[in-house]
């Protein structure tokens, strides 16, 4: 490949980085064109602005290493963690909005596909190893997390207005057992 086909790669992945919110490294080895784009097609379906990049590992790095320095995340843990996910072959994920739904169908593609893991991901400003990625696709949806708040807050009123309910409804019962007695 040409130098200038390399540096008008690592642009385009340096681009999609910075129009993306989040990202993703996983391993690849074990799928093939077919199941990468079936891979590819379940995350448009639940992220339309979901891309996959699959590029070599030192294109990667070079255009990891400059968004990361652009964005003033180069540390030591952040070069070790980068070194390690670039061990085999990568591909990148970039999500801008339902990163939940994405994470959960990448963990549920490793769970089918063995070779298939998250290594490295930027997800709401924070830098996640592989084992950090996991819990975070394991985690239920943002709806589902408002659905459970709202319903653990509308249970006490509910059981407050029933328990003052409870003594006026007991004593309408009695009223009409009498009523229907004499």
């Amino acid at each position: 490949m040409a130098n200038t086909q390399k540096k008008s790669l690592v642009s385009g992945i340096i681009s999609s980085l910075e129009k993306s919110d989040h990202f993703v490294l996983f391993q690849h080895a074990g799928l093939n064109h077919k199941k990468l784009e079936e891979l590819r097609k379940s995350l448009l379906k639940i992220s339309s602005d979901a891309k996959i990049k699959v590029a070599k590992n030192s294109l990667l790095k070079v255009a990891l290493d400059s968004w990361s320095s652009s964005k003033k995340l180069k540390d030591e843990s952040f070069d070790t963690n980068l070194k390690s996910a670039l061990s085999q072959a990568t591909a990148l994920v970039t999500i801008s909005k339902e990163w939940n739904q994405v994470l959960s169908a990448l963990k549920k593609a490793g769970s089918e596909v063995e070779s298939v893991v998250m290594k490295l991901g930027f997800v709401e400003g924070s830098i996640f190893d592989q084992s950090g990625m996991n819990k975070l696709a394991s985690l239920p949806s943002r709806e589902t997390l408002l659905g459970k708040l709202i319903g653990s807050m509308k249970a006490p009123s509910t059981r407050t207005v029933m328990s003052l309910k409870y003594p006026m409804t007991k004593f309408v019962m009695v009223l009409k057992a009498k009523a229907k007695q004499g």
